[in-house]
């Protein structure tokens, strides 16, 4: 390279997909928790009606915009993403069962609550109730949490305590004035205004060896944005370019509007988007609205620097390092379930004459990624130390290379420059994401 200079070009994209959580009990099902595996529970420990809850396209008349920022999202294709369905049908053939409840907690929680679905056998008959996932009426129902009862105390594996009816748990009161035009009462639950509330279900551990499958809350929980007071739905609940606002300032942002043509002005009314990164899924179920949004969200997400030597000679050695930094998400790059997640760096170096002289993590006919590649993943194994991406026998993990917020991590190269390389050389670095390996979509 002499004193040829590098040309640099760097694309980012990737993602941080918060998928659902669990914590071990250590407990088989008892009164307190009827549903185990899963944690979840009813206000009074029996099985509600589906007339108790209010159907998402009801709570569509009053809060249209609110119903319209939710479709779509991933909490509404919760039980119709074909990936979890899949999964879900081979743990329960493989634990007989064992882990249909566990599965259930999450994905599809009106079936725990009115017992319309207890097993994978019952996806057959599931009702629009349940085909809705996560939807209004399941996070506005949530009365508390039962973190008390978690082997660590954080929330965790659908840890809540649902209460179904009139009352609608949220970051507000009812004006007395407007509850009977409403149809509801709105119930102030500090709760809803807290990460712990995100937790129940975005925090998961085997429920057999307590291995952490997935951790997005007490990594969000060791980061400066929780220092910060920044919160999930700080995030979470705002459009993409004002999530990088508030991950570039650490400083909460104010949302003033109204929940409902009938509702008071309030100085902050969150938007109900749940944008994360999975835009695979969203827009494999028609959700493109969404699918952009993830890739907005993911465009800004990190950072990469090249450092580069400032010379080497034809023939040689040089040493290619990418720094990767996390600036805008506030947990690990990436989350969830960090064993199936992959982010990785692809590498080309071509010389002056366009020809290729290194290469680093490119993706083959079959959709493999290149062995040698710098990941930034986890790996966990089963008791007998064999690699799985079935949650059911993790057991540890060997590593766990993810990048927690505001860190970075450096993928390191050596690079023989062929004796025929022409000068300059150009040095082209992508970071790439997809939520899952080939192999486990095979």
């Amino acid at each position: 390279m002499g004193s040829r200079s590098f040309c640099y070009v760097i694309v980012v994209m990737l993602c941080y997909i918060a998928l659902f959580g669990v914590l071990n009990m250590g407990l088989a099902q008892t009164e307190d928790f009827p549903f185990y595996p899963s944690l979840f529970n009813t206000h009074n420990g029996k099985p509600a009606r589906d007339s108790d809850f209010m159907p998402a396209d009801k709570c569509k008349q009053c809060h249209q915009r609110i119903y319209e920022q939710w479709q779509g999202s991933m909490h509404a294709n919760a039980y119709r993403d074909p990936v979890w369905q899949k999964l879900f049908e081979i743990g329960s053939r493989e634990t007989k069962g064992k882990i249909d409840k566990f599965c259930i907690g999450c994905h599809a929680p009106a079936g725990l609550a009115t017992g319309g679905l207890l097993s994978f056998s019952d996806m057959r008959s599931a009702g629009s109730l349940i085909r809705d996932g996560v939807q209004c009426d399941m996070c506005h129902s949530i009365a508390a949490g039962s973190a008390d009862y978690t082997p660590t105390g954080v929330p965790g594996n659908a840890s809540i305590i649902l209460k179904p009816g009139p009352q609608k748990y949220g970051p507000y009161e009812s004006n007395p004035m407007l509850m009977m035009m409403a149809g509801h009462q709105a119930v102030y639950s500090e709760m809803h205004t807290q990460s712990e509330f995100c937790a129940n279900c975005h925090n998961m551990f085997n429920p057999e060896n307590n291995h952490p499958l997935a951790a997005t809350y007490n990594e969000w929980e060791d980061s400066i944005y929780a220092q910060k007071g920044i919160v999930c739905q700080d995030c979470h609940m705002v459009t993409a370019a004002e999530a990088f606002q508030v991950a570039s300032s650490l400083k909460p942002i104010k949302k003033p509007g109204l929940a409902s043509e009938r509702s008071p002005r309030r100085d902050s009314i969150h938007d109900h988007l749940f944008v994360g990164g999975n835009f695979a899924i969203s827009g494999m179920l028609g959700a493109d609205k969404k699918a952009r949004a993830a890739r907005e969200r993911l465009s800004k997400v990190a950072t990469l620097e090249l450092i580069l030597p400032a010379a080497a000679p034809k023939g040689g050695v040089a040493e290619i390092k990418v720094k990767v930094t996390n600036v805008a998400a506030g947990h690990n790059l990436p989350t969830g379930m960090n064993e199936l997640r992959q982010l990785w760096l692809e590498i080309f170096v071509r010389d002056a004459a366009g020809q290729v002289v290194f290469t680093s993590g490119e993706v083959d006919a079959a959709g493999n990624i290149d062995s040698k590649a710098v990941i930034f993943n986890a790996r966990a194994v089963d008791k007998a130390g064999v690699p799985t991406f079935k949650p059911w026998k993790m057991d540890r993990l060997e590593y766990d290379r993810s990048i927690p917020a505001k860190e970075s991590s450096t993928g390191a190269y050596k690079l023989n420059i062929p004796a025929t390389a022409q000068g300059p050389l150009t040095v082209i670095a992508f970071l790439r994401y997809r939520s899952f390996p080939q192999s486990f979509i095979n």
